[in-house]
């Protein structure tokens, strides 16, 4: 898949999760048992958010905190469903395109890996037949220089013998 169509996915999932948040939102008002779940989001959301921040600014925390009221904690709710819905499609998509990219990665990684290895048989190949070749040079140097001390012998033995009247030379 090409990387265009995959940003153009993930915009496209990104660009749906927003109307979907709208629809949780308005869904929580009207549904009953709908409207119960993001009421008991909502009110345990508020206790670990408000201990938290006495916790944090060291309040003693007495007893329970207080609920919300059911308006204020259906929006709370819906508002926490909707944007857990829209962080998580993102997060979705962060995740979904680094495992993209880290195949495609691995897979140049790989093929950089291979490449490399057939050039060093290559390289392999091509020392022996280079040695292969020097030596055919030495032997064929030692040839002709077999074959010039033979020429130059005979060319003595022709000046150093008689010369006769036969002889055209």
């Amino acid at each position: 898949m090409s990387a265009l169509t995959v940003k153009l996915g993930s915009l496209l999932l990104r660009t749906l999760a927003k109307p979907l948040a709208t629809s949780i939102k308005n869904q929580a008002k009207q549904h009953p048992s709908f409207k119960k779940f993001c009421i008991d989001v909502a009110q345990t959301y508020h206790r670990a958010e408000t201990n938290m921040k006495m916790r944090f600014l060291d309040y003693k925390v007495e007893g329970n905190v207080r609920p919300l009221n059911d308006v204020r904690a259906v929006e709370l709710g819906a508002n926490f469903l909707s944007e857990a819905l829209v962080f998580g499609v993102a997060v979705i998509t962060v995740v979904g395109e680094t495992v993209r990219q880290t195949r495609k990665s691995s897979k140049q990684k790989t093929a950089v890996e291979e490449s490399l290895e057939t050039l060093k048989e290559e390289h392999a190949v091509s020392q022996e037949v280079l040695k292969e070749l020097a030596d055919s040079v030495k032997a064929l140097k030692t040839q002709v220089e077999g074959l010039q001390n033979e020429l130059e012998a005979r060319r003595q033995s022709h000046k150093s013998a008689p010369s006769s009247s036969w002889s055209l030379w």
